[in-house]
């Protein structure tokens, strides 16, 4: 068995240098690279992070199936880019909790907590521009005008701004216990106080949702 450990975090270590190496040739700094690789790392091994990516990844083919069968139209997709945008910011919210030595990490290895917050909204802002752009494709080849499609591009854009900047916060300041690491997201070990989850989680919408009807409704006059 202890051998077997040793293997496993040898090989942990040499993807998360191979995930290293790649984003600072993309131009990443270096603390920024660093988070970025603990995050998709986290995203590739934690079944909690894996399950809700995988529903997010399904979103884009549903639409693609519901055009083809006209089962629903265009304002189902445009509904369910919204709902995409939100979600993928919301997430930020459970980051650090989900992560549980991010505090530990962070100090030894130097890295600034403004970095560790930036950094964290960029997996989550590429899935989102991914998944929402191929629900545009969509509609547009449903017969949506291109205006109409970039209205709902920066509608979106909007969306998971607010939705991340809101979770962001709320992310660093409450910490609530969580599945431990490598459960599955229907398991319980590790969650002792549901009241705190729902609270801070019910927090976040609302506070998501008072800066962002405004915005939703100003589209939907003016643009949409």
């Amino acid at each position: 068995d202890a051998k077997s450990n040793v293997k496993n975090t040898k090989n942990e270590k040499n993807v998360l240098l191979k995930y290293y190496i790649f984003m600072r040739k993309i131009g990443f700094k270096q603390q920024v690279a660093t988070m970025l690789s603990r995050v998709f790392i986290y995203w590739k091994k934690d079944p909690r992070y894996t399950a809700s990516i995988s529903i997010m990844a399904i979103i884009p083919i549903v639409a693609i199936f519901g055009v083809q069968t006209d089962y629903f139209g265009t304002n189902i997709i445009f509904a369910l880019s919204v709902y995409v945008a939100f979600a993928m910011g919301f997430s930020l919210h459970a980051d650090i909790s989900y992560d549980s030595t991010a505090f530990s990490t962070q100090i030894l290895c130097g890295v600034k907590g403004r970095t560790d917050r930036i950094a964290r909204v960029v997996p989550y802002f590429l899935l989102m521009m991914l998944i929402v752009l191929l629900n545009c494709f969509v509609m547009l080849y449903a017969g949506e005008s291109s205006a109409k499609i970039m209205s709902i591009l920066v509608l979106c854009l909007s969306v998971f701004f607010v939705s991340a900047s809101v979770s962001n916060v709320i992310g660093t300041v409450i910490l609530y216990p969580l599945q431990v690491p490598n459960s599955t997201v229907f398991e319980n070990k590790g969650v002792s106080n549901f009241g705190t989850i729902i609270l801070v989680q019910l927090v976040a919408t609302f506070i998501t949702a008072l800066f962002s009807v405004p915005i939703g409704i100003f589209f939907y006059m003016y643009y949409l």
